[in-house]
């Protein structure tokens, strides 16, 4: 089931008695003998540059200044790393008072990593085309959207601004506009 893949949890804020089912401690990476059970024990667990930051998010929620939705990392014992989502529901009593939170966890890591992989990848061949001697330009519905430095001169531009969203056929000599248009139109 879906919530098989999810960490459910309930902190009683009174008590300062946090619950959670089975999978939080795998999400965590810890053993329920090692949890505490308590707010300091869950936050002994996030990433220490990421503490701060939840916990900030954490009070303004229960202020009722924003959602509890947020990402954080957490260290395992073994010291892996790991990407969480949690949200949560802030529970209060008949004066306003939050008196309970009950939330959800789910790992991001996998995504997160293909994230940081793509933004490699595509850092890795923006500088293979930037760099490249070269004109590369990408024009979509006639229209110049992207051209690398060695463009620029090819086609009398100072800067990629001049360029981009000007009509393509605007730097093609007129003789070769119906052969540059009949192959757009075949494009």
């Amino acid at each position: 089931t879906a919530a098989g893949h999810l960490g459910i949890w309930e902190a009683d804020l009174e008590k300062d008695v946090t619950i959670w089912n089975d999978k939080m401690y795998e999400l965590y990476g810890i053993s329920k003998e090692s949890f505490g059970g308590c707010r300091a024990a869950w936050l002994a667990c996030l990433h220490p540059d990421d503490r701060a930051s939840t916990m900030d998010t954490q009070l303004s929620a229960l202020r009722g200044e924003r959602d509890f939705s947020l990402e954080y990392r957490v260290v395992h014992t073994d010291g892996a790393i790991k990407f969480l989502t949690a949200d949560a529901l802030v529970i209060r009593d008949a004066s306003g008072k939050p008196t309970r939170l009950i939330g959800l966890n789910r790992d991001i890591t996998e995504s997160k990593l293909t994230i940081a992989r793509l933004d490699e990848s595509e850092k890795r061949f923006r500088q293979v085309v930037e760099g490249a001697p070269q004109g590369i330009y990408v024009q979509v519905d006639g229209l110049f959207r992207y051209v690398n430095p060695a463009a620029l001169s090819i086609f009398g531009a100072d800067s990629a601004a001049q360029l981009i969203g000007e009509p393509f056929i605007n730097r093609v000599h007129p003789g070769g506009h119906a052969a540059v248009n009949e192959r757009l139109r075949v494009l």
